[in-house]
């Protein structure tokens, strides 16, 4: 399955969808992602959030799981958490999930201009309807803009 960015404008803070392509498997999560443009040499962050459908559940355990690769212009830093928003009823599963922000560090020498952050993001889903569990891959692509110091 391979996800790809809906709109590709990088404005601070708007989120923006990421949506499944040849899925073929539900999207029980939808990912969305915020990140201004990066100064080369400087720290930016890369906020994500996830919205859980209606009808499925996101069992606790085994926790969701997001990584993202460093490439040789953009490096990823720090451990990606994931944690609750709100107490459910039932205390195996997410209510929500808090959104979770990232670190990105390009190098000072990153060629200025558009990169691709690629990744992946694993997570299991119950349907609510029809009663059954799964397992769910689905492949990131976050474009990430670098720019020249102002």
């Amino acid at each position: 399955m391979r996800l790809a960015a809906t709109f590709l404008q990088f404005v601070p803070s708007l989120f923006v969808t990421l949506g499944v392509t040849g899925a073929t498997s539900p999207q029980a999560i939808q990912v969305q992602y915020a990140v201004s443009p990066i100064v080369a040499g400087e720290s930016g962050e890369l906020t994500v959030r996830f919205k859980i459908a209606g009808g499925f559940k996101i069992p606790k355990r085994p926790f969701p799981r997001l990584q993202l690769n460093s490439s040789d212009e953009i490096e990823v830093a720090g451990d990606v958490i994931f944690s609750e928003e709100g107490a459910g009823k039932d205390p195996e599963y997410f209510k929500g999930i808090r959104p979770i922000t990232v670190q990105l560090s390009p190098a000072r020498t990153a060629r200025r201009g558009s990169h691709m952050l690629e990744g992946k993001f694993v997570y299991f889903y119950c349907s609510e309807k029809d009663k059954y569990c799964s397992r769910n891959v689905e492949n990131l692509k976050i474009p990430v803009e670098v720019v020249d110091l102002k």
